[in-house]
């Protein structure tokens, strides 16, 4: 499906959405709209520190960062689907926002990450076993650097 299309489908839902919400809050719709926006801001607000503390928490436990960076995304795409004007992009940032219907989404975008990195070479397959074809060897050997001597100005 093209993005194009997908976008103005998207935008076709929002519209849709305020329309029949409207029908039956009438004026009060504005006030819900405007509540969505404040909690998108409020959730937007900070979370990059969040997300620094999350990695940093991960790494110092030995674990990999990619679940809290995946999740501090997540909830920041959240965030911004609460700003958007419209309900449906609010009901899908709420459901964003539930750990439990967040994890399997997480999961299934690290898996995928990992699986497209891995077909481009970026990193190995990791914890596989691996073959010989796997296996670099090197030599190492240290070497001293001589210090140079420092310019000296002619007397």
């Amino acid at each position: 499906m093209s993005y194009v299309l997908l976008f103005f489908a998207a935008l076709l839902a929002e519209v849709a959405s305020v329309v029949i919400v409207s029908g039956w809050l009438g004026a009060w719709t504005l006030l819900v709209l405007a509540a969505a926006f404040g909690l998108g801001v409020l959730v937007l607000s900070g979370r990059g520190l969040a997300i620094m503390r999350d990695v940093g928490r991960a790494v110092t436990e030995g674990g990999s960062p990619a679940p809290a960076i995946v999740d501090g995304a997540l909830i920041a795409g959240a965030g911004v689907l609460l700003i958007i004007p419209g309900f449906v992009s609010d009901v899908v940032a709420l459901a964003l926002l539930i750990p439990p219907v967040r994890a399997p989404l997480r999961t299934r975008l690290i898996g995928g990450l990992k699986a497209k990195l891995q077909h481009h070479g970026v990193v190995g397959d990791v914890g596989h076993g691996g073959g010989a074809g796997d296996v670099i060897d090197v030599e190492a050997s240290e070497v001293a650097t001589p210090t140079p001597a420092r310019p000296r100005l002619s007397e």
